[in-house]
């Protein structure tokens, strides 16, 4: 995938001191800026780091724009992210054959995809829910017959077609930190 697709990537979580360096210095091969139409952000320390973090709901986290972003990623900044147990979250927006997604990461839980709509939002797909409503009118149909054992066995399946659709709940990006090395 080569396309052009515009993306942000948000990051959060604690980082040593001694990786800062290196995460500067991988921000600032990537070419993002610091909101849409701007120049690449080219952090030197730390402290450019930690200057550059905006709140996003309770966290403050450092995020990057690319409308250019090749494929709709951050490739070799999430790669780095990833390998350093760093918390992110990947954004792009739809392009022809291409839905709008995210990508989010966190250390310990790994790497989950979802399709977005126009406002960020996930969205699942219809096609795993369709038979419910079926199975609902069935359940109903049990309970005024007064077959509740059935409802009940009825009702546990609809359950687990309805979770097995959902997203997995996953933690909210935590505010990005710089910490003692031997405390991150």
């Amino acid at each position: 995938m080569s396309e052009w697709i515009a993306t942000h990537i948000t990051i959060g979580g604690r980082i040593a001191e001694s990786l800062a360096a290196a995460l500067c210095q991988a921000i600032g091969e990537e070419g993002g800026g610091l909101d849409w139409g701007d120049d690449p952000f080219r952090p030197q320390r730390s402290e450019q780091l930690l200057a550059a973090r905006q709140q996003i709901g309770d966290a403050l986290v450092l995020r990057l724009f690319d409308e250019t972003a090749s494929g709709g990623r951050f490739e070799s900044l999430e790669t780095f992210l990833i390998e350093h147990g760093i918390a992110f979250d990947r954004q792009h927006e739809a392009k022809f054959d291409v839905s709008a997604g995210r990508l989010v990461y966190r250390p310990g839980i790994g790497i989950h995809e979802f399709l977005t709509d126009a406002e960020e939002k996930i969205v699942i797909r219809a096609e795993p829910l369709r038979g419910i409503a079926e199975t609902l009118a069935q359940v109903q149909l049990a309970l005024s017959a007064e077959r509740s054992v059935e409802a009940g066995s009825l009702l546990a399946g609809c359950l687990l077609q309805i979770q097995a659709a959902l997203p997995p709940e996953l933690p909210a990006l935590p505010s990005l930190e710089i910490v003692p090395t031997d405390v991150a």
